[in-house]
């Protein structure tokens, strides 16, 4: 999409062009502030929380423990811990802690992808997160409702069973044990591809509160403005993102 972005920029003045960039970005703040509204509800003691951030569960979460009942944030919250690595077009790798903006990661069939944003960059919390192993020695933690690719197709962490087939960063591999495992921080980057490898297993950037594809749609214009090369920032999408879950058909357990 850059080469493509170029050959528009070469048929216009530089003043069309930050021209557009505003313009562009004038269009995604309209959009935005018209959906915002903000759910600051916060019901404990096993009545469904209303927020959709990771941010206002885990306040949510503080709350209610204070009061003697308990949340399940990493049911709402679709985030990898900080130990969880990736793959560099260098050849390197980095652990999500330490992933920034910018960094290309490998996204699969040895193709890579720029980080654009995060969702969730959670140093401080320990979350339980469902632990997938595979036949070639790989070893995912993510959260129940993050997508993974199973069988061919997307489906939540929640739903992996033995014997599933997961595609790895070397074709496939049979998921051997699926368990349950606490580690510390949340972290959530999105590629302009939508996809990432994480530990060698190949996954998607989104959860269960959209649908995937309708959430790649309504990334669009994020993509545009990182494609143009303005700062696509977290607060944006931590701000607003959470808000359009709740106007956009939710992810299926099976996708």
């Amino acid at each position: 999409h850059a080469r493509f972005l170029d050959r528009i920029e070469a048929f216009l003045s530089p003043s069309d062009v930050l021209t557009m960039k505003i313009f562009i970005l004038t269009l995604l703040v309209v959009i935005l502030a018209a959906v915002y509204v903000r759910a600051d509800s916060c019901v404990c003691c096993d009545v469904e929380i209303l927020n959709y951030s990771c941010d206002d569960v885990i306040r949510c979460g503080q709350r209610c423990r204070q009061q003697g009942c308990t949340t399940s944030m990493s049911e709402t919250c679709g985030c990898f811990p900080a130990s969880a690595q990736v793959e560099l077009e260098d050849g390197s790798s980095k652990v999500m802690a330490e992933l920034k903006v910018g960094d290309r990661v490998r996204v699969g069939n040895g193709e890579y992808s720029d980080v654009m944003l995060f969702s969730h960059q959670l140093e401080r919390t320990k979350t339980e997160f469902v632990s997938v192993r595979g036949s070639g020695g790989e070893a995912l933690l993510l959260t129940p409702s993050h997508y993974l690719y199973v069988n061919g197709a997307l489906a939540t962490a929640s739903t992996v069973a033995v014997g599933d087939e997961l595609r790895t960063v070397n074709g496939t591999a049979q998921v051997t044990a699926v368990s349950r495992e606490w580690a510390d921080g949340l972290y959530n980057p999105h590629t302009v591809d939508g996809d990432i490898i994480v530990d060698g297993i190949l996954t998607s950037t989104y959860t269960a509160c959209v649908a995937p594809g309708v959430a790649h749609a309504l990334l669009w214009p994020l993509r545009m403005l990182y494609g143009l090369g303005i700062d696509v920032s977290q607060s944006v999408y931590e701000n607003f993102g959470a808000e359009w879950a709740k106007y956009f058909p939710q992810g299926l357990r099976r996708y």
